[in-house]
């Protein structure tokens, strides 16, 4: 295997949860008396909740309603998220297989607690050795603290480690940190950036990881 320590980001990388979060993100909008195309939420949403809900108060200065976006869309997102959210295909059998062979798995994500309801849901949390949510209140991707409080108190390796994430500021926050950035890019979001190791589909990430033959 190319590596031993995998961190994994959450949203977008372990669990398909772009689409329900869009969807929150655009009856939230629309209680605004705003309705952009999806197709934009959905861009916007792939960047950070943050910078979503801030994109559309400056598109939108005259809804005042938009001063609560923020509150409106954790409100749609938390609904049916327990049925709505699910791990990419192929997903959890990856983590075992790499398990088997000795590979370690630790979560870095900026959700809360919310995580750990979900990853149990698919029996997915004892996979985990350890995690840094964002109730750890470390500084945002792409800064690397939480992953080097995760390096050292592990004792880790940094030839031996990749962070694994759906956006730059995963990857970036990786490299800030002295570790490989590993893209999991379906959506071709990020063409620009200079990941260590790229892919496009699970069942690719699962050759690059495991070996071509996997």
């Amino acid at each position: 295997m190319l590596f031993h320590h995998y961190l994994w980001d959450f949203d977008g990388t372990l669990f398909n949860t772009y689409p329900h979060m869009t969807r929150a993100m655009q009856r939230a909008l629309a209680e605004c008396g705003c309705e952009p195309p999806y197709e934009e939420i959905f861009f916007w949403m792939k960047r950070s909740v943050t910078q979503a809900i801030q994109h559309f108060q400056d598109a939108f200065p005259n809804l005042e309603a938009l001063g609560n976006l923020g509150e409106r869309y954790q409100r749609h997102e938390t609904e049916d998220s327990q049925e709505l959210v699910q791990p990419y295909e192929g997903i959890p059998q990856l983590l075992r297989d790499l398990q088997a062979r000795g590979g370690v798995h630790y979560l870095y994500t900026h959700r809360g607690a919310s995580a750990f309801s979900h990853l149990k849901a698919f029996q997915m949390d004892g996979l985990f050795l350890d995690a840094v949510t964002a109730e750890d209140h470390f500084p945002s991707k792409p800064a690397p603290d939480a992953i080097q409080y995760l390096l050292q108190k592990h004792h880790i390796p940094s030839r031996e480690a990749v962070m694994m994430g759906d956006r730059d500021i995963d990857v970036l926050a990786g490299q800030n940190a002295g570790i490989a950035g590993f893209l999991f890019d379906p959506n071709h979001f990020y063409s620009e950036c200079g990941a260590d190791l790229r892919c496009s589909s699970i069942q690719e990430m699962r050759s690059l990881l495991l070996g071509t033959d996997a």
